[in-house]
């Protein structure tokens, strides 16, 4: 019998009990040590006693598990810009880490503007960026309030206005005006949008005079 086969089956699974799951913190396996790692049951003790191993196969699989306290975190934010990168997207990160982490690499605006449910003063500070990229992601992102699109929308980037525009979540006005915009850009954000009401279309169609923008029609 493959003993390591089923430790790492055990290792993984978030209803094995603490005394077992200290048994194979104590494995010399690297494989059921990071089977371990991405428990999402995990004792703090055993949070920290893993990472403390500096292994990096390790330490990027507790970068992932949700349940990877704060303080390590922060650590593997902060040590790595692999680690810093997958804590980006790790669900659990809280505000206050990803400012953190925003503020020490602004480059990661695009990668944290695409994450679902952003607090509002995340997505402030990366607004504050300007960064086109960064706007265009948070211009995509189906959780973003019809407040931040109204902001985005205001934007002097034709770009940015038309992703807006194609944003299921935009608000009825902002398809108003992208319909009757006067840049084609953005009137194609808002023929592309699968939400724009049936009257809306109907005056696309019978409006629209660009070959381009016809085509989507």
């Amino acid at each position: 019998m493959n003993y390591d086969f089923l430790d790492i089956e055990i290792a993984k699974d978030p209803n094995t009990p603490k005394e077992e799951l200290e048994r194979l913190a104590k494995s010399e396996n690297p494989d059921v040590l990071k089977a371990l790692a991405s428990n999402t049951n995990l004792p703090a003790s055993i949070h920290i006693h893993l990472y403390n191993l500096n292994d990096f196969g390790i330490k990027e699989t507790l970068a992932q598990n949700p349940s990877t306290p704060l303080e390590i975190l922060e650590k593997l934010a902060f040590e790595n810009p692999t680690f810093e990168k997958i804590v980006v997207f790790n669900p659990s990160v809280p505000e206050e880490l990803l400012i953190k982490i925003l503020d020490a690499n602004p480059s990661l605006a695009y990668e944290i503007a695409q994450k679902p449910n952003l607090s509002r003063n995340v997505i402030e500070r990366i607004l504050m960026l300007d960064a086109l990229s960064a706007k265009i992601e948070l211009a995509k992102n189906r959780t973003i309030s019809e407040d931040v699109l109204r902001i985005l929308y205001s934007d002097r980037d034709e770009f940015v206005r038309a992703v807006v525009a194609s944003n299921p979540n935009a608000p009825y006005e902002i398809l108003e005006d992208a319909v009757f915009c006067d840049n084609p850009v953005v009137r194609f954000g808002a023929l592309k949008n699968p939400n724009l009401p049936d009257q809306l279309l109907f005056i696309a169609l019978s409006c629209e005079d660009d070959p381009v923008v016809r085509k989507t029609i």
